[in-house]
């Protein structure tokens, strides 16, 4: 999808979580606009919690919104959780 105009701004904060100092908690939010092919306007919210599970070993779970989501035919609002691993080495 090409857009002519994006705007995303984004938080985390590490140790949000007392006894948990390597996790982080983290927001943001993005907008985008411009594409005729689609719809006019994109808004995505975004949250996450990223937890140690054992050494550098990482889950995310993130729960994403979008009130009016870009593809024409989609059912707004939309909502997406996904969960994602991460190995630090």
């Amino acid at each position: 999808m090409i857009a002519a105009r994006y705007v995303g701004l984004g938080l985390t904060a590490f140790g949000v979580i007392p006894g948990r100092p390597t996790d982080s908690l983290g927001a943001g939010v993005a907008g985008l606009n411009g594409n005729r092919n689609l719809r006019p306007n994109e808004t995505l919210l975004q949250l996450y919690d990223q937890i140690q599970v054992f050494g550098s070993f990482y889950l995310q779970p993130t729960l994403t919104f979008s009130p009016n989501p870009g593809e024409k035919t989609a059912r707004a609002p939309a909502v997406a959780v996904t969960l994602q691993t991460t190995t630090l080495f």
